[in-house]
């Protein structure tokens, strides 16, 4: 897992939700979310219009092996 930049890394999850709605976001932002356990925050990645390609990849096999 890649670690979250300080300023992220503080942040309690709602926080955490508001940045990825109101601010452009580093990719290694991305990739230090991906492995939270918090559904609202990957479902605020998968709607951030600037989420890497690989990010939602990863992230709709994650949802899809929740369903399957």
């Amino acid at each position: 897992m890649s670690e979250l930049p300080k300023e992220w890394a503080d942040l309690d999850d709602e926080e955490i939700i508001e940045k990825l709605n109101s601010e452009d976001v580093q990719e290694n932002v991305f990739e230090g979310l991906l492995e939270s356990k918090n559904e609202n925050i990957k479902k605020a990645l998968i709607s951030n219009k600037k989420t890497p390609r690989n990010i939602l990849e990863r992230l709709s096999e994650d949802f899809y092996s929740e369903v399957a």
